[in-house]
């Protein structure tokens, strides 16, 4: 994907599960052709991605998703405190983790890959005080 812009913004997308959509991940060639690569449903796979993406030697692009994931965030009920995903070469999207709360909540802002393939990023909320975490995740 030499020369090609990846994005993920917060909406757009199926617009059935999110009045707005529920974001997706697209890319721009140089060309200007704009493809969507993954959009998000609403639910545990995400909802809301808002910051850029990594891409590691293989090809997976890894990104955040604000809400979703699993159900029983206190601000947020149903929508989740957000994921860390993996979207693969052939566009099949996985939850690496699903944030609960204490560990974290509501990320914004993009993973470093660090060695080993571990993936590191900020949550805004959670924690012992509730003042964000900074994390790590290992596929």
């Amino acid at each position: 994907m030499k020369g090609t812009l990846v994005l993920a913004p917060y909406f757009g997308g199926d617009t059935e599960a999110c009045s707005d959509g529920c974001g997706t991940v697209f890319k721009v060639s140089p060309s200007g052709t704009e493809t969507v690569l993954y959009a998000f449903r609403y639910g545990k796979d995400g909802l809301g991605p808002e910051a850029g993406l990594v891409m590691d030697e293989a090809g997976d692009f890894y990104g955040t998703t604000y809400y979703g994931g699993s159900a029983g965030c206190k601000k947020t009920g149903q929508l989740g405190c957000g994921t860390v995903f993996k979207l693969a070469p052939d566009m099949t999207e996985s939850v690496l983790f699903a944030f609960k709360g204490r560990y974290g909540q509501y990320p914004t802002a993009g993973l470093l890959m660090g060695k080993h393939g571990i993936l590191y990023g900020t949550a805004t909320a959670g924690g012992k005080h509730n003042d964000g975490v900074v994390f790590s995740v290992k596929e």
